[in-house]
């Protein structure tokens, strides 16, 4: 969305509900099957041990996963009247409000990263052409190997290039 040089570029609201709340969905879904083994005389007693085990596993993935996530950006508000960027964040809804100048490096590599002073934030909207214009206009984009592969392709990143706004 573009309202008066402020450009909005936002994850659809149903991965941002699921992004926010997978654990806890997850964990109810893990505990809805369980019960439903348990009333059903499915899962022996003697099994719990083992189906513990197998939760283990479960919550350390969410907890590795719920880390990563929290360096992603779900929404990112570009403000050149400003010259601030605002970046909103999955997980832990943080906001972070950067000026220009505090930007000092964006690589597309796969997902397109923003280099901070002391941060480094992810976003995944690496195909859209209006977004990788807009970075453009605040700093150089750097082109990483694995997006070659799961970037913007090649047409693309030479219009990016080339561009001169």
């Amino acid at each position: 969305m573009i309202t008066d040089n402020k450009f909005i570029f936002s994850d659809p609201r149903i991965i941002v509900v699921f992004m926010n709340n997978y654990g806890k969905i997850i964990i109810i879904l893990f505990f809805t099957i369980l019960a439903y083994s348990l009333i059903n005389n499915n899962l022996a007693f003697e099994y719990s041990i083992l189906y513990l085990y197998i939760l283990t596993p479960i919550i350390i993935f969410i907890i590795g996963i719920s880390y990563f996530i929290k360096k992603f950006a779900y929404k990112i508000i570009i403000d050149y009247n400003l010259k601030e960027i605002t970046l909103y964040m999955y997980r832990n809804k943080k906001i972070l409000k950067k000026n220009f100048q505090d930007l000092y490096n964006v690589k597309v590599n796969g997902y397109i990263i923003f280099y901070f002073d002391k941060e480094k934030v992810f976003h995944k909207q690496s195909n859209n052409k209006d977004f990788l214009t807009c970075i453009k206009r605040i700093t150089n984009i750097e082109w990483g190997i694995l997006c070659f592969l799961f970037g913007p392709d090649k047409s693309l990143r030479k219009e990016i290039d080339n561009s001169h706004i």
